[in-house]
């Protein structure tokens, strides 16, 4: 596991490892980062939606699963600015993580 500090007030990228078969002691050293840095990221990773909210509940219970908002359409292209606007509307005046 390689952890680089992001060129920031706080945050780290993580490398050299696999979030889909972390063993234990790996997720052990991956929750310090976690409270180390507060923001973790995770480059090349690509999980299912099953694998990423079976790795999200070794933090803890959820209080659900996944929330389909993205700006990357399901044929892999780019939302355009008029239609992120339309899904990130109510993020505009307010927001905050619930999980």
């Amino acid at each position: 596991m390689n952890i680089t500090p992001l060129d920031a007030t706080f945050g780290a990228t993580i490398t050299d490892v696999d979030l889909r078969s972390l063993s234990n002691d790996e997720f052990k050293a991956l929750y310090g980062c976690w409270l180390d840095y507060a923001l973790l990221v995770f480059p090349g990773q690509h999980l299912e939606t099953s694998e990423q909210v079976r790795f999200a509940r070794r933090f803890g219970e959820l209080e659900f699963d996944i929330a389909p908002i993205s700006n990357v359409k399901k044929d892999g292209s780019l939302r355009g600015e008029d239609d992120v606007v339309k899904i990130l509307k109510g993020n505009m005046g307010w927001h905050a993580d619930s999980t």
